[in-house]
């Protein structure tokens, strides 16, 4: 997973759910605090702290304030949940498992700390771990569709792809507003070679990805792929212009829409394209290798000569 899907899971689930918490630990009058004693008052009177911490997402400092008052009132394990949500937004994932199991083993774990768990065992590619922890989410959630898209993403990354496929359409019935999910049923229709299903899906998720508040390049991108590859080039050209539009730094798409505008015969608008992708990503070969192809095309040997040395050069790197 990327470092941007790994932070799936925001801080701010963390804050409300302990002042929450804090609410139905804190007794409602005065004189009962006085003569209650309960061993979470530790955790309570330094949550302030912590909420700050968390909020100005200095990471660090939550966490080693939460370690410091977990070690001091072992009672104060309520507080795992929270110090593993940290650890996890904080690129931690090894720590964030350890706490979370932790809090497991307190009987702290709650559902949402548990999916935040399940993330993590992904990121330490342990899906299998990650595999038991969704499977039982889904058992207790069953109307919840990120647990069948994760599950699907399991299955995908095992390369089970019908199953993906089904996991993704259980999915798209629970959240049939969702672009990743039928951009992930584009993705295993695509491996099951059922081209025309592929583009449909890839379609779809096109366009359920305009109306998000946050749209990702990659829809389109897949859509304008697929649509190259049955050669619609016309309809590629769309598809990856508007991947570009939605991110204009992506390479892929403008090394893909470079390949595209080459089989339309618009060969000065290719080049743009490609050296565009080149300078994205100065390690991508891809691109010198077609730019090589097209200035031979344009009797322009020499340099030619010197983009295809670009791309052996980048292409025997380790």
């Amino acid at each position: 997973m990327s470092g941007s899907a790994a932070r799936l899971i925001g801080f701010a689930w963390l804050i409300f759910a302990w002042e929450i918490h804090a609410q139905q630990l804190l007794p409602m009058t005065s004189s009962e605090r006085s003569n209650t004693v309960n061993h979470e008052w530790a955790v309570l009177a330094h949550w302030p702290d912590i909420k700050s911490l968390i909020g100005s997402k200095d990471f660090p400092g939550a966490e080693e304030l939460m370690i410091r008052v977990i070690g001091q009132d072992p009672s104060a394990n309520a507080l795992l949940p929270v110090l593993g949500g940290v650890f996890f937004l904080d690129g931690k994932y090894l720590n964030c498992a350890t706490a979370m199991e932790k809090a497991r083993a307190a009987g702290v774990l709650d559902d949402d700390s548990r999916f935040t768990l399940s993330m993590a065992y992904v990121n330490l590619n342990r899906r299998d771990l990650a595999r038991e922890d969704l499977d039982a989410l889904a058992g207790n959630h069953p109307r919840a569709a990120q647990y069948a898209y994760w599950l699907g993403r399991l299955e995908f990354a095992d390369q089970r792809l019908q199953a993906a496929l089904v996991r993704f359409q259980k999915a798209a019935e629970l959240d049939p507003l969702s672009p990743k999910v039928f951009d992930n049923m584009g993705l295993c229709q695509e491996g099951l070679n059922r081209p025309a299903e592929a583009i449909a899906d890839f379609r779809h998720a096109a366009i359920l990805n305009r109306s998000v508040p946050d749209p990702s390049p990659w829809p389109a991108y897949n859509l304008g792929l697929m649509l190259a590859k049955a050669g619609r080039y016309d309809e590629a050209k769309v598809a990856l212009e508007e991947s570009v539009q939605i991110q204009s730094g992506f390479p892929k798409a403008r090394y893909a829409l470079g390949l595209t505008l080459e089989h339309l015969g618009r060969l000065d608008e290719s080049l743009i394209q490609l050296n565009r992708a080149s300078s994205l990503d100065t390690s991508f070969p891809d691109p010198h290798y077609a730019i090589a192809r097209i200035l031979r095309r344009k009797g322009e040997a020499p340099a030619s000569d010197d983009e295809l040395r670009r791309f052996h050069s980048l292409s025997n790197r380790d």
